[in-house]
């Protein structure tokens, strides 16, 4: 949570924010009131910072236009995605290609807004309020 909200511009920042979304059904188990409102905080950071620079997009579509972030089984797969395709090369053998723009998409200041809502709004919905979760007594 710190990495996000002290690395908002760089090319890791993906990273740090799908650690953030990927965390946050651990961080409602574990049910600690600071890790909450700390995860929060850093996604309301970070939302304020993506959302200041969606304007300057010039892409035609993102990868989650329209639609919630509907992450797999394993949402760190991602992170492995987004890191294979940093390192790809056009290779005319290769089982899986990218597209060259995939992780410029991925990296793009509205698609990270709209993982970082939609973490937020996970975060809200199961921890409102002071990080307490629904049907719990204050404790």
């Amino acid at each position: 949570m710190y990495d996000l909200e002290d690395d908002l511009t760089s090319d890791a920042t993906v990273f740090w924010l799908l650690g953030v979304a990927a965390s946050g059904p651990y961080t409602v188990w574990r049910d600690r009131r600071s890790d909450i409102a700390h995860a929060k905080k850093a996604l309301r950071t970070a939302l304020a910072s993506f959302r200041d620079r969606e304007a300057a997009c010039a892409h035609g579509s993102h990868p989650w236009d329209g639609e919630t972030v509907h992450y797999p089984d394993d949402p760190l797969g991602f992170i492995d995605l987004i890191h294979e395709a940093d390192e790809w090369r056009d290779d005319p053998e290769a089982e899986e290609s990218y597209d060259a723009n995939c992780t410029e998409l991925w990296r793009c200041p509205v698609n990270l807004a709209t993982i970082a809502r939609d973490a937020l709004d996970f975060l809200e919905s199961q921890a409102p309020g002071d990080g307490s979760r629904p049907g719990r007594l204050p404790g």
